[in-house]
């Protein structure tokens, strides 16, 4: 449906003006009404995010100790000494630290 606005005397512009702003201001009101429909579904049922990994600082337990007394806790890049003893072909299992020694 078009309406010829060119053709129309300044009552009924008027007229017609107040019907659109009537239709906007209900369209409004619903669509604020369905938002905030949703917002309250979506926070009853939203489940808080877990954090994910370590905290930064968190200390752990050396897993692997070095001839010299090093230790590594076996995160991160791995230690030179460990590196140096797998090029000549050292078991790393070797060099992990026994359950009764810790």
């Amino acid at each position: 449906m078009q309406i010829d606005v060119e053709a129309l005397s300044v009552e009924q512009l008027i007229r017609l003006q107040d019907q659109i702003s009537k239709q906007l201001e209900a369209r409004r009101t619903k669509a604020s009404s369905d938002l905030a429909q949703l917002s309250l579904y979506f926070d009853k049922s939203r489940k808080p995010l877990k954090k994910r990994g370590v905290k930064p600082g968190t200390k752990f337990a050396p897993i692997y100790v070095g001839p010299a007394g090093e230790t590594w806790t076996g995160r991160g890049k791995t230690p030179c000494w460990l590196r140096h003893q797998l090029a000549i072909g050292a078991d790393p299992i070797a060099f992990r630290i026994k359950e009764d020694r810790v």
